[in-house]
């Protein structure tokens, strides 16, 4: 017994291929569900990406500060060259560095943020369209 139906068939086998909708506004399903138009969101935008890369915040450009450059040289009693560590210049260096690194780490919590608002619609509009199962 064939049942009426008011669906078409995707493919006549065109050596072009097929299309699905010949517009955003023409309605479209699959697996059952309702046929809707073509998603469209805010949320669809490209997720743009805040995190710079690790610098000093001074940002002149020139390398980190490291703690070998904050040792200056010295004499001890016989005479030997040795180093000592200029214990203002690091603390200097350690907030310079955290301050760069916990702005860096609010830069990722607003990025990943941005992409979970994306995969959030996305995977709402794939539910909606019926291409993958709601929990």
């Amino acid at each position: 017994m064939t049942i009426a139906t008011s669906f078409e068939q995707v493919t006549n086998n065109s050596p072009d291929g097929a299309q699905m909708g010949r517009s955003s506004s023409e309605k479209n399903a699959f697996y059952g569900s309702t046929p809707v138009v073509q998603p469209t969101s805010a949320n669809q935008a490209t997720a743009a990406l805040t995190v710079d890369t690790l610098t000093e915040s001074s940002n002149d450009s020139s390398p980190d500060t490291t703690i070998a450059d904050c040792r200056a040289p010295m004499s001890n009693s016989s005479g030997d060259s040795a180093k000592a560590i200029d214990i203002n210049a690091l603390f200097v260096i350690a907030d310079s560095n955290f301050a760069d690194l916990a702005d860096q780490q609010s830069k990722i919590r607003v990025d990943l943020t941005s992409q979970k608002v994306l995969v959030d619609q996305l995977r709402s509009e794939l539910v909606t369209l019926g291409l993958i199962k709601g929990s």
